[in-house]
């Protein structure tokens, strides 16, 4: 699998392994403990006696990106499946095998009917939001296409819910270790060749340690040579494509 998002991609072969195990995790965790969080409560309030109840919601569409092509679908899809949802996935076009297996797995492991994967055409995503059988979305990308969804979803009374992009600070102290905050901070900086929403965007330092901090920095970024991302040894893919390469080009 981890091979297949590095061919697909450019995400070196050790950090999709690690995707794919935090999947399994993920998915064991609901496994674990969804019966307990979905079993029903009883208490009183004013003397009267109440409890909750958690109905499955119905079928559910996921519009997910390429930067975490399995974790992304699963770890919106494992809680929503435990609670009795069914999972519609629209997949990005950028990781088409990832889709196929992701479900082909699915299916293997009995949920032919529960998690479909389907592949419309952009302009045909909004006949998919309207279908009536559809009760929410949930969208991983950018805030465009973020706009694009929950607007339709609300043209059509569906419950949304998105995770957009970041611009997440990095501070150093005067106190930090510098070499230690320049490597976190380079690799954060790069996984993924950049292409994380939570990723450092913008570096806040000290003006106290700025020189010694940027000096680190450097020397850190050495140890990052691009290579063939279905190697164990690489650190940096490529960009998940050519599109996305001339953007930061530009």
């Amino acid at each position: 699998m981890a091979t297949i998002i590095a061919e697909e991609m450019g995400k070196p072969v050790t950090l999709g392994r690690m995707e794919v195990l935090k999947c399994a995790a993920a998915c064991r965790y609901f496994a674990e403990h969804a019966e307990k969080m979905l079993g029903p409560t009883e208490f009183e309030v004013d003397g009267a006696k109440v409890y909750t109840r958690h109905d499955p919601t119905g079928p559910l569409l996921l519009i997910m990106p390429f930067n975490f092509p399995i974790w992304m679908p699963f770890k919106s899809a494992s809680g929503h499946l435990m609670a009795g949802n069914t999972i519609i996935l629209k997949h990005t076009e950028r990781t088409p095998r990832v889709a196929e297996a992701i479900d082909a797995m699915t299916t293997e492991a009995g949920l032919e009917h529960e998690f479909k994967v389907i592949y419309p055409k952009v302009e045909d995503v909004e006949s998919v939001i309207a279908n009536p059988k559809i009760v929410g979305t949930s969208l991983t990308g950018s805030v465009g296409a973020g706009k694009l969804v929950a607007s339709l979803s609300g043209k059509y009374m569906k419950k949304s819910v998105s995770e957009l992009g970041g611009s997440d600070p990095f501070i150093v102290l005067a106190d930090a270790n510098i070499k230690e905050a320049a490597k976190a901070g380079v690799a954060n900086r790069l996984m993924n060749t950049g292409q994380v929403c939570i990723s450092s965007k913008r570096f806040i330092v000290d003006e106290s340690i700025v020189q010694d901090f940027t000096d680190a920095v450097m020397e850190e970024m050495k140890l990052y040579e691009y290579s063939d991302p279905t190697t164990e040894e690489c650190k940096l893919g490529p960009m998940a494509g050519d599109d996305l390469a001339d953007n930061i080009e530009r």
